[in-house]
């Protein structure tokens, strides 16, 4: 870029004001001091409406023109001696082609990027698709005294994109980005700070499925209480990528998730909680959501859809960490909670490679559904599908069934699902007579004795008014169809009668 210095000539009635090689021929008829015409440096004629031009800054780029389109009683546009940009802001008026940027907005077209001078601009802002809005020379706003300050609401409801760069959004009792309509309106955050000073963020309501919210390298804080970071009601995607938002105003309200639009988040970290709900699916990757101070659940995974995190740091104080009433998988990620269970919920968790950094390492969701591991959780009861779940049966003292001499009959039975069980059985037989001797089996056939030694064994014993206990050790079965096992005894007696009573249980092996 080369900077000129103009050199005025006057000859008879016309001045030419020329720069270098190129020239703007400003020509006033004789005793006249109204502007009568403007020539461009390739001598192209621009006649202005109502005789109104206001020459802006200065030519900075030795060869092209720099004039655009004039606008009756405004400046004329794009003669900016800052930069290469079209579209320059400047509160005080000094060095832009606009004092406002709503102003800039309106006169820029799509593909113009509107450049920020450093400033507070209070004010709620239509973007336009197309244009940009990027804080001068890059600057950046990330630690909450920014440089350049947009204190207002930024709305999108038009079809087409929109980038906002290195500017402070901050909130002024009202949202500072709405997205909202029923077009592909799609917004992106860079190296922006989200200041919530006094109201929710973000509401991102567009029925559009091509919508989108794009936070990439931003922060964020939330500075008081019972405001959120967002509220995404809409069917398009909200991705929050490299960015962290503090919460010094300990708000326990959580930023939601309620429409069918998926919530993505990679390397970012939130310390406010945050819900699902609905058809909305909600992932990430390498995050953490972080609720220890508030002692607050910090992840409420519900509705239809799934969830799914890995790599992540779930932390909950003294509540449980994540409360689940979906389905939801979590990979390879720490959980901290002292609360009684660490995840709790009537959902279902898949999970492998847990590590559990507080007191509480218990997962006490309905279901439980990664088949064959127990990784990522000690004292923890496995449910349906894990190795070592167990089912069991019991018949106790106070309700004992009736023996009938030397009939083989039924105690209790169990129904095991398919795959490798070990089944065991203790039983006791309480004589009012003599006694001869007393069988205890578990078997698959339903009033039938096993083979002693195996599967079944025998006590036998002479004697008034006995009660004999007996354990049967675990044996071993693999089942391919859900089959019943039973709990079987088979008691002598000379006089008197025998009850019969005990446990039979089987522990998932395979």
């Amino acid at each position: 870029m080369t900077y000129l210095e103009p050199k005025v000539t006057s000859t008879g009635g016309s001045v030419a004001i020329t720069y270098g090689t190129n020239a703007i021929n400003l020509e006033v008829a004789t005793g006249s001091t109204s502007v009568d015409t403007l020539s461009d440096d390739v001598g192209t004629v621009i006649t202005p409406a109502a005789g109104n031009i206001q020459l802006v800054g200065h030519v900075v780029e030795q060869g092209s023109t720099k004039f655009s389109t004039i606008v009756a009683g405004t400046n004329l546009a794009n003669i900016n001696p800052m930069s290469a940009s079209r579209w320059i802001v400047d509160s005080l008026g000094f060095n832009g082609t606009h004092t406002t940027i709503a102003a800039a907005i309106t006169s820029a077209t799509s593909g113009d990027t509107i450049e920020i001078l450093p400033g507070t601009y209070t004010g709620n802002l239509t973007l336009k698709a197309g244009v940009n809005l990027t804080a001068w020379g890059s600057d950046s706003s990330l630690n909450a005294t920014g440089k350049v300050i947009i204190s207002g609401t930024c709305t999108l409801t038009t079809a087409g994109s929109v980038t906002i760069s290195g500017i402070q959004l901050q909130t002024n009792s009202a949202d500072l980005l709405d997205v909202t309509g029923t077009l592909a309106s799609i917004v992106n955050l860079q190296n922006c700070y989200l200041n919530c000073t006094n109201n929710t963020g973000i509401t991102f309501s567009s029925s559009s499925a091509s919508s989108a919210i794009n936070i990439d390298n931003c922060y964020g804080n939330l500075g008081t209480t019972g405001i959120k970071l967002f509220a995404h009601s809409g069917a398009g995607s909200l991705s929050i990528f490299n960015s962290d938002f503090t919460n010094t105003g300990a708000s326990t309200t959580a930023s939601t998730i309620s429409g069918s639009g998926l919530v993505a988040c990679r390397r970012s970290v939130f310390f406010s909680p945050i819900t699902s709900s609905s058809t909305s699916g909600f992932g990430g990757d390498w995050c953490g959501f972080n609720c220890s101070t508030l002692n607050t659940t910090a992840l409420t995974l519900g509705g239809s859809g799934s969830s799914s995190f890995t790599n992540s740091n779930i932390l909950g104080g003294s509540a449980s960490a994540v409360s689940i009433s979906n389905t939801t998988g979590i990979y390879n990620s720490s959980i901290s909670s002292s609360n009684t269970n660490a995840i709790t919920g009537a959902g279902t968790i898949q999970y492998s490679g847990l590590s559990f950094t507080s007191s509480s390492t218990t997962i006490n969701t309905t279901t439980q559904t990664i088949a064959g591991t127990l990784q990522g959780s000690k004292n923890t009861a496995p449910t349906a599908g894990f190795i070592g779940e167990q089912i069991r049966s019991t018949v106790v003292v106070g309700s004992p069934i009736n023996l009938l001499n030397n009939t083989v009959t039924n105690i209790t039975s169990i129904s095991l699902t398919p795959g490798v069980w070990d089944v065991s059985a203790v039983g006791e037989g309480a004589f009012t007579g003599v006694s001869g001797f007393l069988f205890l089996s578990v078997n698959s056939v339903s009033a039938t004795l096993g083979t002693r030694g195996d599967n079944s064994m025998g006590f036998g014993l002479v004697a008034t008014a006995p009660t004999i206990s007996m354990s049967l050790a675990s044996y071993r079965v693999t089942v391919s169809t859900t089959t019943t096992y039973f709990m079987i005894m088979d008691a002598n007696f000379t006089t008197g009668a025998c009850t019969g009573y005990g446990r039979i249980s089987a522990t998932r092996v395979g």
